[in-house]
């Protein structure tokens, strides 16, 4: 069975990150929910594959958080917003940003994590394969000696 995709989500929102939670059941993600960047802030980041994060939370923003984080996870990082905030021209510069999701178009939020699962996945199958070949090449090398 291959891992799942481990994903937290920080929003003030329950009743949201509870919807996304049950559009994730489907595909095996691992959601983890955090109302606060305080909330958030006690978890080991190495764990996550992707943060999600809201772009109004209650101690600092989404854009904040995510530069606070950006040097510590290799997730991916995706600043989150309703249909009544906008992106600011800051964010879509920001390098540490990989994408916006819209909260009043959840498919789209599916769509994004769908295309992450299926990267990473075909990045760790890269990866068992080349540990493969240079097996062999250290088994055929030490062999011939």
């Amino acid at each position: 069975m291959r891992p799942n995709l481990k994903i937290a989500i920080i929003e003030n929102d329950l009743n949201k990150s509870e919807v996304i939670g049950r559009m994730a059941v489907m595909y095996h993600w691992d959601i983890h929910n955090f109302r606060d960047s305080k909330e958030f802030g006690k978890i080991d980041l190495s764990d996550y594959d992707v943060v999600i994060a809201d772009c109004s939370l209650s101690t600092m923003t989404g854009r904040d958080l995510i530069k606070s984080i950006s040097g510590k996870t290799r997730a991916q990082m995706f600043l989150m917003s309703d249909s009544s905030s906008n992106f600011f021209e800051e964010d879509i510069d920001n390098v540490h940003i990989n994408g916006f999701i819209n909260k009043d178009r959840l498919n789209d939020l599916v769509d994004h994590l769908k295309y992450i699962d299926s990267k990473l996945r075909i990045n760790k199958l890269m990866e068992l394969e080349t540990n493969k070949i240079n097996n062999l090449l250290t088994e055929n090398q030490s062999t011939s000696e």
